[in-house]
């Protein structure tokens, strides 16, 4: 998707999560949330939009151990909790504390006098107080948002099934494979769970008195944003089980629709091989084989099954 279409999608988000009540959310004994459904008109306008921009497949790299073999086997999938994943900046967000203390002097109108006529100014004890206030706050803050990491459990996808530094990375150096799956099966399966990651130089940033107090739409966004460096990973994010994880647990299997096609790694284990060309045959899943190109730095692939 490009920007206007990101954005066009966010803003319906937004909309969904306004029409649904977050006071009345609460979890159940198996520490899952229940709450009431978002408004079945803008859950509409977020499929069809989610239809119409995404691309017809999706791909997941999987370095081709022994739980791969089983979840395509089994008709499931691996999904980790995102402070499991490879980079650090994961869900980041930056507090502006001097906007937000500017904000909580705008409610007291003594000091807000006291300041415009100049008897005390940004380096006075009482204005650093209210800083110092905003950062407390902004730490408790920041530890909610970790437990909120913690229980959202994320697989990963990419609209892009040739890259070769994905295939290094996800797929054990081509020694993996990559599963396709079809989008609007996806759908069909999970709902409007699964969205693109949008890219960016900056951290989304928590800068008004309104938006620390209600940071769930930041939450929301930050979840699916990462830094300009990933972008050519092309990644969409499918959102399992939102609960409770106490005791922590890393991740979760849960049913998943059959892939379309898997392609074999170009320089895959023999018998990791023969298990994918048996479980093909039986689920009638295409399959495919990477090789290097003699012409370029990329990859072809040909029909086995």
């Amino acid at each position: 998707m490009n920007k206007e279409q990101l954005d066009f999608l966010d803003d319906l988000l937004l909309s969904a999560r306004k029409s649904v009540n977050s006071k009345l959310l609460h979890f159940d004994d198996k520490g899952s949330p229940i709450s009431e459904p978002i408004d079945k008109e803008i859950y509409l306008k977020i499929k069809t939009h989610l239809l119409k921009y995404a691309p017809p497949m999706l791909y997941r790299y999987r370095p081709g151990n022994a739980w791969d073999i089983d979840n395509i086997k089994n008709g499931s999938i691996w999904l980790s909790t995102l402070s499991e994943f490879n980079d650090p900046f994961e869900c980041k967000i930056y507090i502006d504390f001097e906007k937000i203390a500017n904000d909580l002097v705008q409610l007291c109108p003594d000091l807000l006098m006291l300041m415009k006529l100049k008897h005390i100014d940004q380096n006075h004890r009482i204005y650093k107080n209210y800083i110092d206030e905003a950062k407390g706050n902004g730490k408790k803050l920041l530890e909610e948002l970790a437990l909120k990491r913690n229980r959202a459990f994320v697989a990963s996808f990419s609209e892009n099934k040739n890259s070769l530094l994905m295939w290094a990375h996800y797929a054990n150096s081509h020694k993996g494979f990559c599963i396709g799956y079809d989008f609007r099966d996806i759908i069909n399966m999970f709902g409007i769970n699964i969205f693109p990651v949008s890219y960016s130089d900056e951290y989304l940033t928590i800068s008004s008195l309104k938006k620390f107090y209600d940071h769930h739409d930041v939450f929301l966004k930050s979840i699916k944003t990462k830094s300009i460096e990933w972008a050519y990973e092309k990644e969409w994010r499918l959102f399992g089980e939102y609960k409770i994880n106490e005791p922590y647990q890393k991740g979760m299997i849960t049913k998943m629709i059959k892939p379309q096609t898997i392609y074999l790694g170009a320089k895959i284990d023999y018998n990791i091989k023969q298990q994918l060309i048996e479980i093909c045959k039986k689920k009638k899943i295409n399959l495919y084989q990477m090789q290097l190109s003699d012409k370029r730095y990329g990859l072809l692939s040909y029909r086995i099954l």
